[in-house]
C-alpha cells in the first residue's frame, strides 16, 4: 500500500468516525459492533439511492441551525461532499419540495434557506418591524 492510499483511507475512516454517535463509538470500543467494507453491488458512482437515518438528519439540521451566515452553511454542506442524490434525499428528509431537475447548487440553497435563511429573516423582521 502506498503512503497516498493509506492517507486516503485514514481520511475516509476519520470522516466516518466523526459522524458516529456516542453509542456507536461505545459499541465499537466494547466489541459489540465492527466496521466492514461492503462493495456496492453493480451501482454506478452517484446513481445509488441514498437514505439518511434520523440521527444524520438531526445532526445536519442542528449544525446548520448554529451557523450565523448562509455562506458558512454553504461551506459546511460543500465540506460534507454530498452527491446530488444525497442532497436530494436530505432535502426531502427536511420536508422541502424537490424536483428531479434540481441541481446541486439548488439543493444546497434550499437547505440553507430553510434553516439559516429562515432564522436570519425572522430575526431581521423582529429587529426591524414595519409599522
Amino acid at each position: 500500500m502506498t503512503t497516498d492510499a493509506a492517507l486516503q483511507i485514514l481520511k475516509v475512516v476519520t470522516s466516518f468516525l466523526r459522524n458516529l454517535s456516542g453509542e456507536e463509538i461505545e459499541r465499537l470500543v466494547n466489541g459489540s459492533s465492527t466496521l466492514a467494507i461492503v462493495p456496492r453491488a453493480g451501482a454506478r458512482p452517484g446513481s445509488e439511492r441514498v437514505t439518511f437515518d434520523q440521527a444524520d438528519i438531526d445532526k445536519v439540521r442542528a449544525d446548520l441551525m448554529t451557523m450565523g451566515s448562509r455562506e458558512e452553511g454553504l461551506a459546511y454542506l460543500e465540506q460534507l461532499k454530498l452527491t446530488r442524490n444525497a442532497l436530494h434525499a436530505l432535502t426531502a428528509a427536511f420536508d422541502l419540495p424537490v424536483r428531479k431537475t434540481d441541481k446541486v447548487e439548488d439543493l444546497r440553497n434550499n437547505l440553507i434557506e430553510a434553516t439559516i435563511g429562515f432564522r436570519l429573516r425572522s430575526h431581521a423582521i423582529r429587529e426591524h418591524p414595519t409599522s
